[in-house]
């Protein structure tokens, strides 16, 4: 369940969203739209501040499990997710990795590689679309154009968007590792 605020608001409303955040950490638990959560002992937590060409820029992430507190059918739908992810990301990274082999020796892929690569996409995006839903619709048009460069035998297109999905992933991870 997610929960986001993105306005603009005062000092005043903003300090007011961080210490409403702060006393709940405090208090050992966490309220969101699905429940309230025990706070564990340790949180895995991420401060970034930067000020940089006249702007600042503070970026915080806090994170920890909630799976031990689920009723036992939702906790093992839960892992059941978390494993068939897993895996469907192994296999699109090694379809992935072969398509990049084809770009970076100025080849397109055959065939088996590029219907392999589609295939393991559309699993990813049966696994991942309702999570990340904006996400999901940005690789698939770059999925989309990079078979379409295949198809029409138009090698620096596909090198393209080789490196353009490339850069989502890397950014997608930096996001939501």
């Amino acid at each position: 369940m997610e929960h986001k605020i993105e306005k603009k608001m005062s000092p005043t409303e903003l300090a007011d969203q961080l210490e409403a955040m702060a006393r709940q950490l405090r208090d050992g638990q966490f309220k969101t739209e699905s429940g309230s959560w025990p706070v564990p002992e340790a949180v895995r937590a991420k401060i970034k501040i930067v000020e940089k060409k006249g702007r600042l820029q503070t970026r915080l992430k806090f994170k920890w499990s909630t799976v031990e507190h689920y009723a036992p059918p939702e906790k093992a739908a839960v892992k059941d997710w978390e494993a068939r992810f897993r895996t469907v990301k192994k296999q699109l990274g090694r379809s992935f990795k072969a398509l990049a082999r084809a770009a970076g020796q100025d080849t397109l892929p055959d065939n088996p590689t590029i219907d392999q690569y589609l295939s393991d996409s559309g699993e990813f995006e049966t696994l991942s679309q309702e999570q990340w839903p904006e996400e999901m619709a940005v690789y698939r048009d770059h999925v989309q154009n990079m078979n379409r460069a295949v198809d029409d035998g138009r090698l620096a297109d596909f090198q393209h968007e080789v490196r353009d999905i490339r850069s989502a992933m890397m950014e997608c991870h930096q996001t939501f590792k």
